[in-house]
């Protein structure tokens, strides 16, 4: 995810051609963030790489609710095809809220694997697609 923010946020910046860009740094460590989105820039292009840019840079909050309303926007376009096949609401579709949780619980449970957009990556969801260990009762009656 980081290496698809880094390439877009280079894009944004080669059609632009800004002389300063304020990024919120996508990485745990935000002058490694910068440096890569720095790459194929003019060196000439002052590069600001902050955590909570966004509380920081009115540029970057106004940025941060765009992007925002762009995701939901999107995460409600996905809900719509979804839900239709599970009857039930997605949820806000971050791995936090309960309702998607349950949602992809039961995605899981009716189709065998986790609906398109799904972050793997997610704790919950690696848990979840791990491969269970068979207890000794399903040995016993099987």
């Amino acid at each position: 995810l980081n290496d698809i923010e880094v390439e877009r946020f280079s894009d944004i910046a080669l059609a632009f051609q800004p002389t300063h860009l304020f990024v919120d740094a996508a990485d745990v460590d935000a002058a490694r963030f910068g440096r890569a989105v720095s790459r194929g820039l003019p060196a000439t292009t002052k590069i600001v790489s902050e955590h909570r840019a966004d509380d920081t840079y009115p540029i970057v909050g106004a940025a941060s609710i765009i992007a925002k309303v762009a995701r939901d926007a999107a995460v409600a376009q996905l809900a719509r095809r979804l839900e239709r096949k599970l009857e039930m609401p997605l949820g806000s579709g971050y791995a936090s809220d309960e309702r998607t949780q349950l949602f992809l619980r039961a995605w899981h449970t009716k189709f065998g694997d986790l609906p398109e957009g799904t972050r793997r990556s997610w704790a919950p969801m690696r848990e979840l697609l791990a491969p269970r260990a068979a207890s000794l009762d399903e040995f016993v009656s099987g």
